[in-house]
């Protein structure tokens, strides 16, 4: 599914001539409330949306948490209910990036072309920010390694409020976002520590930003005999990569950002259980997040001074591996 999005007021008759499907003609416009606390998220009357809801004389369509109706009206849309509460110990805002997924997955699945999101109640920049999120993550496929690749559908998001949206800002965030996945999914064969090493250097020559490399040489100079011990099992030799951003223009904030990078962790001389050691190819997802996250911040010029530093070996039993009982002294 592309991302696309705009912000718009009386489009609705336009887009009803443009675009047909089972649902009818028109664009199908979202209501979105929480069923179990009976509040209505978009502008309208809860008890209204709560009738509706619960009225099964015009139901077109109906799965989990949605449920979508033809309203009687000068064009006859279909009205799509999303229950915003579904999942539980979660904030409003998490609510809402759940609910714009499944939306968006509804959409795709149906051919939908075009929906109309009327305006939120309270802070709905927020509100808006958050469901954009979740449409953008339904988006997301790792489909690298399958000879057919899945058709995404080109679906419009029309927003029905004066708000600007950053699509810039946006299609940033989400190019990091989709990295860190990408990384976090690959098989622990071709995902080793200098192929994360690489990958980074990479990023770091596309932005202009400072990279230091330590291999196995260097960490032993250096006295980083905690990672050493970790890799020393693998014929994968580990390393750590530091990748620093300064803005030219920065507020006085400096942070450091570390992410654990072991991009296979079978346990060593201790194995993992079979059921699940295939989890443990993302035993890296710290310093895939790391890495995207200074890539977002580079793209996005925040004001202010980053060190990423991603960690990376890999643990399997060896006959160099690391015993249990084993002592050593680590850098810190």
């Amino acid at each position: 599914m592309k991302r696309k999005f705009s912000a718009s007021k009386g489009e609705s008759k336009k887009a009803a001539k443009e675009h047909s499907g089972w649902w009818g003609d028109g664009p199908v416009f979202v209501f979105l409330y929480d069923k179990r606390k009976k509040e209505a998220i978009t502008n309208g009357k809860a008890k209204e949306i709560l009738q509706f809801v619960n009225d099964s004389e015009h139901v077109l369509h109906e799965s989990e948490a949605l449920r979508i109706i033809r309203i009687n009206n000068e064009y006859s849309h279909p009205v799509l209910f999303v229950d915003t509460g579904k999942e539980t110990g979660l904030n409003l805002l998490d609510h809402l990036r759940m609910a714009g997924y499944r939306l968006a997955k509804w959409a795709e699945n149906n051919s939908v072309k075009t929906l109309m999101i009327p305006p939120l109640k309270g802070d709905s920049q927020k509100k808006r920010n958050a469901i954009l999120q979740g449409l953008c993550h339904a988006s997301y496929a790792f489909d690298k390694y399958k000879s057919k690749k899945h058709e995404k559908a080109d679906v419009e998001y029309l927003f029905a409020d004066d708000m600007e949206i950053d699509g810039n800002s946006l299609q940033s965030l989400f190019s990091g976002i989709d990295l860190a996945k990408n990384l976090i999914n690959e098989p622990g064969c071709s995902l080793t520590p200098v192929t994360v090493a690489n990958i980074a250097k990479g990023v770091a020559e596309k932005y202009g930003l400072n990279i230091k490399i330590r291999g196995e040489n260097e960490l032993k100079r250096d006295n980083y005999n905690g990672i050493l011990t970790v890799g020393r099992g693998s014929k994968n030799k580990p390393a750590m990569v530091t990748i620093s951003y300064a803005a030219k223009h920065r507020k006085n904030i400096k942070m450091a950002l570390v992410g654990k990078g072991i991009t296979f962790d079978t346990g060593g001389i201790r194995l993992k259980t079979q059921d699940k050691m295939y989890e443990m190819k993302s035993d890296m997802s710290g310093a895939a997040i790391v890495l995207a996250a200074i890539q977002v911040i580079a793209e996005l010029k925040f004001p202010i001074a980053v060190d990423a530093i991603l960690c990376l070996a890999e643990n399997r039993p060896g006959e160099n591996a690391v015993l249990p009982g084993d002592i050593f002294k680590a850098k810190n």
